[in-house]
């Protein structure tokens, strides 16, 4: 039997970060962008580099993290507004 590792909590951006250095090249979506998208300046950089789009939906963005400090920090063209919206808002958990 095969055994299969299981993501029990949700992760934030920090832990996609070791993948993308891995593979810079591939495209990604980082879905229901939620928790934490602090990062190191060097941690930053690859992040704005890559190709990534982040999808906002689902559920309120950390209060130390807001919508507008992603949208600063990485930029419009990363964002979407995406799967959840209009169903939920940005404004209830």
């Amino acid at each position: 039997m095969v055994k299969r590792d299981i993501i029990t909590k949700e992760w934030a951006v920090r832990n996609i970060v070791p993948i993308v250095r891995i593979v810079p090249d591939a495209k990604y979506i980082i879905v229901n962008v939620a928790n934490s998208f602090n990062l190191s300046d060097e941690e930053t950089e690859l992040i704005r580099k890559a190709d990534i789009l982040f999808d906002t939906s689902g559920r309120t963005i950390r209060s130390d993290d807001t919508l507008s400090e992603l949208l600063k920090r990485f930029g419009k063209n990363k964002c979407a507004f995406g799967t959840h919206s209009p169903f939920l808002d940005y404004l209830t958990g």
